[in-house]
């Protein structure tokens, strides 16, 4: 299964204006992170590292040139599309808010109102806020 080819996108970073051809995020994301752009946007590490991972430096929100989770039309649809086909999926939707919304939706989407679920004890604290939305039961 291929991936479908993009066209060449104009893109404007900053003061810096450049052309990028590539498909697939994180080559967009790696390309902004070699800019001289300085983030006045969140997150609050300003894509500086802060330990032992590295993903700081391609950690952006919303902003020019890319896309919006909330409401993907670009590089992020087409990325969601391309891994629901990769998956074998209908569709494929990236996690906003973190963990606890993928946990909540994942609490929600497997359990029936009123139903019940086996967890741990020491489980995320999300998962009882899932247990207290579906009003489940539930059995450590």
């Amino acid at each position: 299964m291929e991936p479908k080819q993009k066209t060449e996108q104009d893109t404007t970073v900053g003061k810096e204006h450049f052309v990028q051809k590539t498909e697939y995020l994180d080559e967009k994301l790696l390309a902004y992170s070699q800019t001289d752009a300085y983030p006045f946007h969140m997150p609050g590490h300003k894509r500086q590292s802060m330990g032992n991972w590295t993903g700081e430096a391609i950690d952006i929100t919303e902003i020019t040139g890319f896309d919006n989770l909330h409401h993907a039309e670009g590089i992020l649809k087409e990325s969601m599309e391309r891994a629901a086909e990769i998956y074998g999926a209908d569709q494929t939707c990236y996690l906003v808010n973190g963990s606890t919304c993928g946990i909540l939706s994942a609490v929600c989407g497997s359990t029936a109102w009123g139903g019940k679920l086996l967890m741990a004890r020491n489980c995320h604290k999300s998962v009882y806020h899932g247990l207290i939305l579906n009003r489940l039961e539930h059995s450590f």
